[in-house]
């Protein structure tokens, strides 16, 4: 049995309407793996920013909030109020309390930002390291 198949069977029924998966890919699209929409709360935390970035809070306590937009065994895509950079590395905190409460931590990479509009939220893809 592979990883996606686990994956589908620990998935409560009831989450249908919620996590569905998509092997369609967006313009651009690099990704080789089966991912799946999802909408569930993350806490994000930069650990470590790359040393090109303007970012001042690399390595602070600064705990922010996002949506997932989907995810995948290899990664995550999340929408956020502000971008991140690439090659930053943050810590994800993933709050699945719609159908149970569990939270999972885990290190992730900036892999790219993309914004859709002036006003709308970044899409962040971030590659697990952990």
């Amino acid at each position: 049995m592979n990883r996606m198949s686990m994956l589908m069977i620990l998935t409560p029924s009831t989450a249908s309407e919620r996590i569905r998966p998509s092997t369609v890919k967006e313009n651009g699209e690099m990704r080789e793996t089966l991912r799946f929409i999802l909408s569930e709360r993350v806490v994000y935390n930069a650990l470590w920013v790359h040393q090109n970035s303007t970012n001042p809070h690399g390595g602070q306590d600064i705990r922010k909030e996002a949506q997932t937009h989907n995810v995948s065994d290899s990664g995550i895509c999340l929408l956020t109020t502000e971008a991140l950079k690439p090659l930053e590395t943050v810590q994800l905190n993933l709050f699945f309390y719609s159908r149970v409460e569990i939270s999972i931590p885990t290190i992730a990479e900036v892999i790219w930002v993309n914004r859709r509009s002036r006003k709308g939220p970044y899409l962040i893809g971030l590659r697990y390291l952990l």
